[in-house]
């Protein structure tokens, strides 16, 4: 925090004064999410003194208590609480985890690794194809995302969410050794990303 700082051209004080809140507000975030997943939807830092808390419907009180202790304790720190969501996190990752093994487990498909986009609200599998995989195959594997979706989630969510399948031109999706079962789940403020290599 002493180097940033001096790029910044500010005191360690200012610096700590700026970003310790950070972890305090990952913090909050988990108990909310523990507190309300039925509700919660996402949340993000947006700068050194504002962040922002997302849920489906209106926010419960558990997690306006949460909200309430933390600004308690950062002052300088404004946290909107955004509502009407269309989809918590919970039913996103289950999505996200449906459409993935379904494209994953058929037929031609080597390799797969998906992830949401929020900014679009797609789900997008990249896989990689047998050689002797037909042309139509991405067609097919399309309708199989789509079907996954469906089955995955609320009629009202496909409202907000949509698939794509699109061809890897490298030999497998990620990783440096493709030869063992490996599972990595990885979100962001920015996405949510599902890769596995067989």
């Amino acid at each position: 925090m002493q180097f940033v700082a001096g790029q910044e051209g500010i005191s360690l004080q200012e610096d700590i004064d700026r970003y310790a809140w950070n972890d305090n507000f990952a913090l909050a975030v988990t108990m909310i999410r523990e507190a309300s997943p039925e509700a919660f939807a996402d949340a993000a830092i947006v700068d050194a003194n504002h962040a922002w808390v997302a849920f489906t419907g209106s926010a419960p009180k558990e997690a306006l208590d949460i909200i309430y202790i933390f600004t308690g304790s950062h002052s300088s720190v404004s946290v909107e609480v955004r509502t009407g969501s269309c989809f918590t996190e919970a039913e996103l990752q289950s999505a996200i985890e449906a459409v993935h093994y379904a494209v994953l487990e058929s037929p031609d498909v080597l390799d797969a690794s998906t992830w949401f986009d929020t900014e679009t609200g797609r789900i997008t599998t990249t896989v990689v194809l047998e050689s002797t995989a037909s042309a139509s195959v991405l067609d097919d594997l399309g309708a199989v995302a789509g079907k996954a979706l469906t089955e995955a989630t609320r009629a009202d969510i496909l409202n907000c969410i949509t698939t794509s399948v699109v061809r890897s031109n490298i030999q497998v999706t990620g990783g440096s050794d493709s030869s063992t079962e490996h599972l990595d789940c990885l979100t962001t403020k920015d996405h949510y990303t599902v890769k596995e290599f067989k």
